[in-house]
């Protein structure tokens, strides 16, 4: 019996050892992050960083945006570093600096509540606060519907989203129209600004990620997808547009704004 309960034993034993499959090693080679940023007085933001990991050390580039600044810049290789399972990545332009620190692997950065970043902008201070992200080995970026980059689209774009009316008798369907969003309509100019049907504002670009960063719609994160006749479109997803207090920046549900017909 003895020789069975060990072969038991090591069975279970190797049952239970973590895979180590998707773990960052000192010469992972190309990897890429990609995240959202929630600083301390409640600004959200994202960070996409593209990087080489060769001997412990990241180098590459990083864009962040986040409370209406947008910083890109090469990652400090020398303080940019893969350390007991915990990643670091640090930027630096000027005066301004910014760095992302969290447990990281081949998935995940930041996860199980270990993602932080602490930030210092010349001549606006210090600004900390929470990440969370993805990790894709190999440089690509972590999306699974996107295979090329969508270009940003330059034509005024109507803004809507789908509203329900639950029926109270089982025999009558619900009802489903399309409702005008609060923004009515919005244009994104190539120096930065949005206008929107009665507001206007400054936003930054993150990745496949649009940030409109000040006037009335500040703090809504925006996606760059195709619509169904294949252009570029801005859809803002219901989970990404709340505030602190987890009500919706722009409409009650996803919002979607596409160029007109």
């Amino acid at each position: 019996m003895r020789p069975i309960l060990c072969r038991l034993l090591l069975v279970v034993s190797l049952l239970a050892t973590p895979a180590l499959g998707n773990e960052l090693t000192p010469d992972s080679g190309a990897v890429s992050f990609r995240g959202l940023l929630q600083s301390a007085d409640g600004h959200p933001g994202e960070f996409a960083v593209e990087a080489a990991l060769d001997g412990g050390n990241f180098s590459g580039r990083a864009t962040i945006a986040i409370a209406g600044k947008h910083l890109e810049a090469e990652l400090v290789e020398a303080r940019s570093y893969l350390e007991n399972g915990k990643c670091i990545l640090y930027l630096e332009q000027g005066r301004t600096r910014f760095e992302l620190r969290g447990r990281c692997d081949g998935e995940q950065f930041g996860h199980q509540g270990s993602g932080a970043f602490d930030a210092y902008f010349d001549g606006e201070g210090q600004l900390r606060g929470d990440m969370t992200g993805s990790t894709s080995l190999g440089g690509m970026p972590p999306q699974s519907v996107r295979t090329e980059s969508i270009s940003i689209p330059t034509g005024k774009l109507t803004c809507a989203w789908q509203e329900v009316h639950i029926s109270a008798e089982a025999s009558v369907p619900n009802e489903y129209l399309i409702a005008y969003s609060m923004m009515v309509t919005l244009t994104l100019a190539p120096d930065g600004t949005y206008r929107t049907a009665s507001a206007s504002g400054t936003y930054a670009v993150a990745a496949d990620k649009i940030l409109l960063t000040s006037g009335a719609f500040a703090g809504a994160v925006g996606t760059l997808e195709l619509d169904r006749s294949g252009e570029p479109a801005v859809v803002f997803h219901k989970a990404e547009n709340r505030d602190r207090d987890g009500l919706q920046r722009i409409d009650p549900e996803t919002t979607d704004c596409t160029l007109a017909n």
